[in-house]
């Protein structure tokens, strides 16, 4: 079924974006307060090529990703989002500061999976922001993608972008 939610497209990016995400680490857990990442101790700013797959979340700690999702199809992309503990999934302008929060992610998930389907534009531009947190114990977070022409893949080298000359989108 196809999700009422609607990515809105992102205008002015340019070419000089290269593949990747930015994988932001906080100390501490947000437990789910979108707005805890804005004062929270920022401890490494990394740049992700591949997939956003970590089985190894350290306890208290919380994750942001930054980036854009470039689709390679005209069609509906499945996306699927798994995590322990809690964690948000904004894609299009809901991505941007303005105006995330916990009522307009596209999916979400705490201590499991959570899976839907939208229709994109082939070679337009769309930001994206996943946050995550694990408290106590072990850890996880996931995201994968799959439409009828791309098989279901966490390698999402061809799919994401970011800009080099921000860490943010």
């Amino acid at each position: 079924m196809l999700s009422s939610f609607q990515a809105r497209l992102i205008p002015g990016v340019n070419a000089g974006f290269q593949p990747g995400v930015y994988k932001r680490t906080y100390t501490g857990y947000f437990g789910g307060v979108t707005t805890w990442f804005a004062t929270a101790t920022l401890t490494a700013t990394n740049k992700i090529v591949g997939s956003i797959n970590d089985a190894a979340v350290s306890t208290n700690t919380s994750y942001q990703f930054l980036g854009y999702f470039k689709a390679p199809y005209t069609e509906t992309f499945t996306f699927n989002l798994s995590s322990d503990d809690q964690s948000y999934f904004w894609l299009g302008t809901d991505a941007l500061d303005a105006n995330f929060n916990t009522e307009t992610p596209f999916l979400s998930a705490n201590v499991g999976l959570s899976t839907d389907t939208i229709a994109l534009t082939a070679g337009q531009i769309y930001a994206f922001r996943i946050q995550v947190g694990n408290g106590l114990g072990p850890g996880s977070i996931g995201l994968s993608v799959s439409s009828p022409s791309l098989a279901l893949t966490s390698d999402l080298t061809s799919l994401t972008l970011f800009n080099p000359n921000t860490l943010a989108i």
